[in-house]
């Protein structure tokens, strides 16, 4: 779900990996009929921010690995994405932005959480700690010019990580209880970082 050209659209996956948007309409109260998005398919759900003036879209293609393309309109999405990962991901794209890059984060089959940026027309991984690995994929946002990344951890506990793309800083877990299995939400307002988590 995000925000573009003052509207509210959310992407989310159908029967058989079928990508659909809807608009939230606010005067009507209500949200418009999903259009399906031709041509993209995901076994998991897609991640969408805005960058450089258009909505982007991530998500795991069907060769498992991270697909991206933008669209100038919410209904016009082309007919093909790039490759962005040379790994496959088992877990939803998550996306952000932070400063001129666009960022997307998952979690390879070996428990691993990886991130990539768009640099230019590159997209180059952004390190982090290789000894942290989580049972699900990983969240990401950007709060207070930082790039925060929540992950279910091994324990069960949501562990987290922030950084710029360099020094990532560990604070101790987010959610100190066990959590149930899935990715959680990010959303940065006011000046706090708020998660939302199934418990």
């Amino acid at each position: 779900m995000t925000v573009y050209k003052n509207k509210l659209g959310v992407m989310f996956t159908g029967l058989g990996g079928s990508l659909h948007t809807s608009l939230f309409q606010p005067l009507r109260g209500r949200w418009t009929e999903a259009d399906t998005v031709t041509y993209f398919h995901t076994q998991n759900g897609p991640g969408l921010a805005v960058w450089s003036n258009h909505v982007a879209l991530g998500h795991r293609n069907d060769s498992g690995k991270f697909g991206h393309t933008m669209a100038s309109l919410w209904d016009n999405w082309g007919t093909s994405s790039t490759t962005i990962s040379t790994w496959t991901t088992t877990s939803a794209v998550s996306m952000a932005t932070l400063g001129d890059r666009l960022w997307f984060a998952g979690r390879t089959a070996d428990g691993r959480n990886r991130i990539v940026t768009r640099v230019d027309n590159s997209y180059p991984e952004v390190p982090l700690p290789s000894t942290w690995s989580t049972s699900h994929g990983p969240s990401i946002v950007n709060h207070q010019d930082r790039i925060w990344l929540v992950a279910r951890g091994s324990e069960g506990q949501l562990q987290c990580l922030h950084g710029t793309g360099g020094e990532w800083t560990r604070p101790p877990a987010a959610v100190p209880g066990g959590v149930m299995e899935g990715e959680p939400g990010l959303a940065s307002h006011d000046g706090k970082l708020y998660v939302m988590y199934r418990r």
